[in-house]
């Protein structure tokens, strides 16, 4: 999987843009969100955010369907309408999942991906039709990672 890099980014507001490696639309970014993203999901299961020894890879929904970087220990996912995570079912993944982080319709759940994507689809597709739209990020962890930490 080819790493997106940081096309332009204002530290001081903490938002600019991610070029995608393999050419598609830049991906706007804002730093705080997805910072406010790990923290929250952190916060809310039994992780604690030191037990994860190296960064975080951040991606969209759409470069995880090409797979679970290689060189990645934890990956956090953005804007995945379409499920990504199913792809990765058999491969050793915890994954943390959340929607509406920080608000009275706060939704998560967390597991070995195996056992709970099928939830996590159902609870998705089951909040877009009441709702119609999501807001939701997730943390996807190699087993080991969290494992060896414990």
């Amino acid at each position: 999987m080819a790493i997106p890099r940081v096309k332009w980014l204002n530290s001081q507001n903490g938002f600019g843009f991610i070029q995608l490696a393999d050419g598609d639309a830049d991906v706007f970014v804002h730093v705080n969100a997805i910072e406010r993203a790990v923290r929250a999901l952190a916060a809310k299961h039994p992780l604690a955010q030191n037990r994860l020894d190296a960064p975080v890879h951040v991606t969209t929904g759409r470069k995880l369907a090409e797979g679970f970087p290689d060189n990645a220990a934890s990956v956090m996912v953005l804007l995945d309408r379409d499920h990504s995570f199913t792809r990765l079912g058999e491969a050793d993944l915890d994954i943390i999942w959340g929607a509406y982080l920080g608000t009275k319709e706060e939704i998560l759940v967390a597991g070995r991906l195996a056992e709970v994507m099928s939830d996590i689809v159902a609870i998705r597709e089951e909040t877009l039709r009441k709702h119609g739209r999501i807001a939701d990020s997730y943390l996807l962890c190699r087993s080991e990672t969290l494992n060896a930490r414990a």
